[in-house]
C-alpha cells in the first residue's frame, strides 16, 4: 500500500485528496518519507493540476471581484483588450501553462539535485515531490495574501521533500531550491523588460 493517501486505492474520493493535502501541509517529513519515488506519475501530476487549476480559480474569482491585485498588461492598453477577458483567457489556459512550468521546475531542480547530492533517484522522485509540494497554491482562497502565502509555503514543502526524497541535508535542499528560483526570477524579469520593450515600440505604430 503506498503511504500517500491520493495513491492509496482503498482510500476513497474526496477523503484521500483531502487527507493528502491535509498530512502535506501540517506533517511534510512524516509525508514525503512514506513518499515512493518512483511510482507512477500520473496520480502526482493530477493532484498537482488541482492544486493549480484551484488557485487559479481563486485568483479570477478575487480578479474578477476587484479584491486582487492588478498585473502590469502593457498589451490591454495597447491592443485594447478587455482586462476580464484576459483573466478568462488565463484561467482556461492555466492547466496547459501550469503543465509546462511543472516540465521545466522539474529539470531545473533535479539538475541542482544532481549537482548538489547524492542522491541515486531519477528524474521522476523529483518531480513527484514537486506536484506534492504544491498544496500551499489553495491559500490564494485569501486575497493579495495569500498568493505569497502560497509560494512560500510551496517553497518549505519543496525544500522538505527534495532533502527526504533524496536523502540530502536541509542546506543542500534548500540550495537546491533556491537556485532555480533566482534563475526564474532573473530569466523572467529579463522576458518582462524584453515584453515591455516591445509594446512600447507597437504603441508608436498605427494599429487601427
Amino acid at each position: 500500500m503506498n503511504g500517500i493517501p491520493w495513491e492509496d486505492p482503498e482510500v476513497g474520493f474526496p477523503e484521500d485528496l483531502g487527507r493528502t493535502w491535509i498530512e502535506s501541509l501540517t506533517a511534510p517529513v512524516s509525508f514525503f518519507r512514506r513518499l515512493e519515488p518512483e511510482a507512477p506519475l500520473a496520480r502526482a501530476v493530477l493532484y498537482f493540476l488541482i492544486m493549480a487549476v484551484g488557485a487559479a480559480l481563486f485568483s479570477l474569482l478575487w480578479g474578477l471581484a476587484g479584491s486582487a491585485p492588478e498585473l502590469p498588461l502593457p498589451a490591454a492598453d495597447v491592443l485594447d483588450l478587455d482586462p476580464r477577458g484576459i483573466q478568462l483567457f488565463g484561467f482556461f489556459l492555466s492547466p496547459f501553462a501550469n503543465l509546462i512550468l511543472l516540465g521545466l521546475a522539474s529539470v531545473s531542480v533535479h539538475v541542482f539535485v544532481r549537482l548538489l547530492t547524492d542522491s541515486s533517484h531519477q528524474f521522476l522522485a523529483t518531480t513527484r515531490v514537486i506536484c506534492y509540494a504544491s498544496g500551499p497554491a489553495l491559500l490564494t482562497i485569501v486575497p493579495w495574501a495569500g498568493e505569497i502565502a502560497g509560494w512560500i509555503g510551496s517553497a518549505i514543502l519543496l525544500t522538505i521533500g527534495i532533502r527526504e526524497v533524496h536523502g540530502t541535508t536541509t542546506g543542500r535542499a534548500t540550495l537546491t531550491v533556491l537556485f532555480p528560483v533566482l534563475l526564474a526570477v532573473l530569466l523572467t524579469g529579463l522576458a518582462w523588460v524584453f515584453v515591455l520593450a516591445v509594446f512600447a515600440s507597437l504603441g508608436d505604430l498605427p494599429l487601427a
